[in-house]
């Protein structure tokens, strides 16, 4: 799959929001099929920040 360079810069977006507050984020998805979640683990040292996910 290949990201839209939007959809890249908000996660790189949501990476650094996240990174700066030390939040982690939890998601779950139905009608994305793990497209989202696909497009905030493709960033680097999101694993800093991505708990998991659900895909339904």
């Amino acid at each position: 799959m290949e990201l839209q360079p939007a959809s890249t810069a908000l996660a790189g977006l949501l990476g650094a929001i996240f990174t700066d507050t030390r939040l982690s984020l939890t998601s779950a998805e139905s009608c994305t099929g793990g497209g989202n979640r696909f497009a905030l683990t493709d960033t680097p040292g999101s694993s800093a920040y991505v708990d998991r996910g659900f895909v339904t």
